[in-house]
């Protein structure tokens, strides 16, 4: 089986660059795996790259098109999958595919194509209204790179790809939770159509030892932004302090909220800002922890950072929110707070700090559950399975 996948890089990392990045490597003996990234240099020069050019190649893109046609022509896939392919790859690659007779996968890591900024988020809220087709809630709060202007843009580009019945040309929808599986059924995708494939952890899993001396330490590792509840956790440390509480919180990761998590580290008490962190810095947090905290007030779609706390043998304290759900167990994997409610998480910090056998447990059980529900073995296994059935059901 030969797969080329396509996918337009994101400003900021995250979770989704991770399985591009491991399905790239390969999935075993007798499948290729080519990997196309869209960047802005591969598709057009910088300068003409103005909102209203970006707009209409949004449509048809013609330069993205021919660079995917030429791979298609070299590599000869057997199956396209697709990861977010917009702006640059424009809807029109959906019906291009389909002609040059490609069956379509699309593996979804958020709710596009029925929210701008692909979060359902905006104003420090869930806006579902995309799921009704509705994009109006927010084109108002400028949700898309804080512009009503180009929201409001690519708004009329969501809205016109189901109008057209661009999505259509999708064989099979491949999702990250059972949670954002129900999504796309409200938002109109027929169940046949919508497999369910959990994220896997990819690196060793190895039990580390419980930091024996010092205040618990709790860690947020990943994107600061609003919708990921960095606000909520920097009031509710703020509470903490108050309080008397004997901690230490540390925060890794960049985004938009940056310098206000920077000054809010400076400001408050046993609170350390590490900015963005990967290889030995991560996992040296990750190990000095008793707890990683995931207060996602958006309808997180997975939270693949859990896994990575799982690995080592740390419970994990989130919200009840989306997907979280599914991968955290309150009583056995960690703690479940209310999403959005600093006090409710500050309670849950309160009882680890409190009972660290209990933390220990539950940290083992998280490992547990990823042996069982987590390995990339498992992954690779089903995700084959999910792509032979498409290629069966197109006859190749």
């Amino acid at each position: 089986m030969r797969i080329l996948q396509i996918f337009n890089n994101y400003v900021e990392k995250g979770g989704e660059e991770v399985i591009v990045a491991r399905l790239g490597e390969g999935l075993g003996e007798g499948v290729e795996v080519e990997t196309l990234y869209l960047t802005e240099d591969q598709v057009e020069s910088h300068e003409l790259l103005k909102l209203m050019g970006l707009f209409f190649r949004m449509f048809r893109n013609r330069k993205s098109l021919d660079l995917v046609t030429g791979r298609i022509e070299e590599f000869k896939p057997d199956v396209a999958v697709l990861h977010n392919f917009m702006p640059l790859g424009s809807l029109a690659l959906l019906g291009n595919l389909k002609k040059l007779g490609l069956p379509v996968v699309y593996y979804v890591h958020n709710y596009r194509p029925y929210s701008v900024n692909g979060y359902l988020w905006g104003k420090g809220r869930v806006m579902d209204d995309g799921i009704r087709k509705n994009f109006i809630p927010e084109i108002l709060s400028a949700a898309w790179q804080g512009s009503r202007i180009k929201t409001g843009a690519y708004a009329v580009v969501l809205w016109w790809s189901h109008l057209a019945g661009c999505w259509r040309n999708v064989d099979r929808w491949i999702v990250i939770s059972e949670f954002v599986r129900d999504v796309f059924v409200r938002a109109g995708v027929g169940e046949e159509k919508i497999r369910v494939l959990p994220h896997c952890h990819i690196g060793e899993v190895e039990a580390l030892p419980f930091p024996r001396e010092g205040k618990p330490r709790f860690l947020y590792l990943g994107r600061l932004t609003d919708a990921k509840g960095v606000r909520v956790l920097i009031e509710s440390w703020r509470e903490l302090k108050k309080d008397g509480f004997e901690g230490v919180l540390e925060i890794a990761g960049g985004g938009d909220l940056e310098e206000e998590v920077r000054e809010a580290a400076e400001s408050l008490d046993d609170c350390n800002f590490h900015g963005y962190v990967q290889g030995d810095e991560k996992r040296e947090l990750l190990t000095s922890c008793v707890a990683l905290l995931v207060p996602s007030i958006w309808w997180e779609a997975f939270g693949l950072v859990t896994l990575d706390a799982y690995a080592i043998g740390r419970p994990v304290i989130a919200s009840k929110s989306g997907g979280l759900r599914e991968t955290v167990v309150e009583g056995e994997t960690g703690w479940l707070h209310e999403s959005g409610d600093a006090e409710s998480l500050a309670s849950a910090m309160r009882e680890v700090a409190g009972d660290i056998e209990e933390a220990k447990r539950r940290g083992l059980r998280g490992m547990e559950w990823l042996a069982k529900n987590g390995e990339e073995a498992q992954w690779r296994e089903r995700l084959l399975g999910m792509l032979n059935e498409v290629l069966e059901n197109s006859g190749k």
